[in-house]
């Protein structure tokens, strides 16, 4: 945060208004840091929170069991938005939760898809129809109505004051089966058929002015979706505080845009999991067939760049009295031919041997690969060629 670096910057972020921790960091945060802190001058964090751990589907996240969950792929699969909307409204802030894909796809469906996106659709829609996509003239006949809704605004603000953003979300949650109750008894499809437009009209700018508080209610957790409902409501001014605690927000004859669905229903069908719960019996291997697989110790005597190819390098390694074998590799993009050059590596000498770029491979390398890097797994000491392992 720009500590004796960037005056500016830190002084913006510090002393931070809340400062978030993992559970199992709880002391040394609130004890030890604070001390530090004031060792050297330094104001304390106005709060400090410290939010639970997460299991998946009632496990313990753990390799052995192949459930490690990779947070951007599943951001990729739904969205941001979705994901931290999923997180936040079924797993009590600060608490242990169980994360379970079943159970997003179905806060997808039901809570943002049908209450939150139809509604949004609906409306607009019948604007674009009815009002040639201006926003009806503000009528405050429905005082019952408005007075909900500025009720569960004002708990709304004290449970996110007081951390309690889970409840914070069950609040926005009720407007929004408030605003599709009010939809369905006040019936604007009949309405649609008086040539006095003025009871529809009305109907549909209360409904607006709720998704537009929904909208910011949401906007700490759903940013991008929050900016998207405000847009197509017609509103574009800036995010603040007074567009809840007011009500009649939005202008009449601003344009409202009807487009696609917010969201999209998930059918189960479509529904590929991101995490393996269990290691299947199917996946086990006995020893007896981990055996079939001949692991040899191989020194590399040259390589070179296999010319037409970006990523392969040719091997030529020296297996002891098994002689020579040629391995086509394609760690191209990772090693320098001359970087390789008698090094003792891992080779999978029962292989079939193969073709690619018509130069037979007659065995594998062993290598580990992240997202960025690929090493070559190679033999600690001075280890004969050819020699086994296992």
């Amino acid at each position: 945060v720009g500590f004796m670096k960037d005056e500016s910057r830190f002084s913006y972020y510090w002393p931070a208004d809340l400062h978030l921790i993992g559970k199992e960091i709880n002391r040394f945060h609130s004890i030890v840091w604070p001390a530090m802190l004031m060792s050297v001058g330094l104001p304390l964090p106005k709060k400090v929170f410290a939010h639970g751990w997460l299991t998946v589907n009632g496990q313990k996240i753990s390799k052995s069991l192949g459930n490690a969950i990779d947070p951007r792929f599943l951001a990729d699969k739904y969205g941001n938005d979705v994901v931290r909307f999923y997180l936040l409204r079924d797993i009590v802030f600060g608490k242990d939760g169980d994360f379970s894909e079943q159970n997003l796809v179905n806060r997808l469906n039901a809570d943002l898809a049908n209450n939150y996106g139809n509604l949004l659709h609906r409306t607009t829609a019948m604007i674009k129809k009815h009002f040639n996509s201006k926003l009806p003239e503000r009528d405050l006949s429905d005082s019952k109505l408005v007075e909900e809704v500025m009720t569960a605004v004002k708990s709304f603000t004290h449970l996110m004051d007081t951390l309690q953003i889970t409840q914070a979300l069950d609040k926005a949650m009720e407007l929004l089966t408030l605003a599709n109750k009010y939809f369905d008894e006040k019936k604007p499809w009949i309405l649609a058929k008086d040539e006095n437009k003025k009871p529809l009209g009305s109907v549909l700018y209360n409904v607006c002015e709720i998704l537009l508080k929904v909208a910011v209610m949401l906007a700490p957790i759903m940013p991008e979706t929050s900016l998207d409902v405000m847009n197509r409501l017609g509103f574009n001014g800036d995010i603040s505080e007074q567009l809840l605690s007011t009500w009649g927000v939005l202008k009449s004859k601003d344009t409202v845009k009807h487009g696609k669905p917010l969201f999209t229903k998930i059918q189960e069908k479509q529904t590929k999991p991101v995490v393996n719960t269990q290691l299947q019996e199917d996946n086990l291997i006995s020893i007896d067939e981990f055996k079939k697989i001949q692991l040899k110790v191989g020194k590399v005597l040259r390589a070179e760049k296999i010319p037409k190819s970006k990523k392969l390098l040719k091997l030529i390694v020296d297996l002891g009295p098994l002689g020579q074998r040629q391995i086509i590799a394609g760690i191209a993009n990772y090693y320098e031919p001359q970087g390789l050059l008698g090094k003792s590596i891992v080779v999978v000498i029962n292989l079939k041997p193969v073709k690619l770029m018509g130069l037979e491979s007659q065995g594998m390398l062993l290598a580990a690969k992240s997202d960025a890097e690929l090493k070559i797994l190679t033999v600690d000491g001075s280890i004969e060629p050819g020699s086994a392992i296992s």
